[in-house]
């Protein structure tokens, strides 16, 4: 009796935790493409792997041409927005996509440019 009523009891503990996997569309797999608001307008592809790891969100960004890890600091996720931060090339972009399905699209910006972002999740 007493293991089942430690275990009813900790059962609203992991109610984040399953939370966070069962109402979150953004997990998965996501093909991007960032486009540069500078006038040359050049295109970053890359891809997101957006996961949860022991109740936490994970994101790994790399990029498709070189197959770079770039590291990636303060994932969130509030309902259909996902932000966080990537380094590329020592400078420091924040990113802020809007999940709807399997698209998304936002915004990035950093100290040496800014621009859109568009991506599709992979089935």
């Amino acid at each position: 009796m007493k293991p089942l009523l430690c275990l009813l009891l900790s059962l609203p503990a992991l109610a984040p935790i399953t939370a966070l996997a069962a109402g979150n569309a953004a997990l998965g797999q996501w093909v991007c493409v960032a486009t540069s608001s500078d006038p040359s307008g050049h295109d970053v592809k890359f891809d997101l792997n957006v996961k949860e790891i022991e109740g936490k969100l994970s994101i790994v960004f790399v990029l498709q041409d070189t197959g770079e890890e770039l590291p990636v600091t303060d994932p969130k996720v509030d309902g259909g927005s996902v932000t966080f931060k990537v380094n590329v090339d020592e400078v420091l972009y924040k990113v802020e996509l809007q999940i709807d399905g399997g698209k998304a699209a936002g915004k990035y910006s950093g100290e040496n440019d800014s621009g859109t972002i568009m991506g599709s999740k992979k089935p």
